[in-house]
């Protein structure tokens, strides 16, 4: 929902991001959930979801 918004000129109150700038964006989002879903699951697996 936020990706028109972000590709809007910076004249329109966007930041005027290509197309390459936006996949970028969508990946390392991607990236980073997907490590914190990895490390957040093994926390909880080790010390249990209730200590966690």
């Amino acid at each position: 929902m936020a990706l028109p918004r972000v590709a809007r000129p910076a004249a329109e109150g966007g930041l005027g991001a290509s197309q390459s700038q936006l996949q970028w964006i969508v990946d390392s989002y991607t990236i980073v959930f997907a490590g914190l879903l990895l490390t957040t699951g093994t926390i909880g697996d080790r010390f249990g979801r209730y200590r966690f």
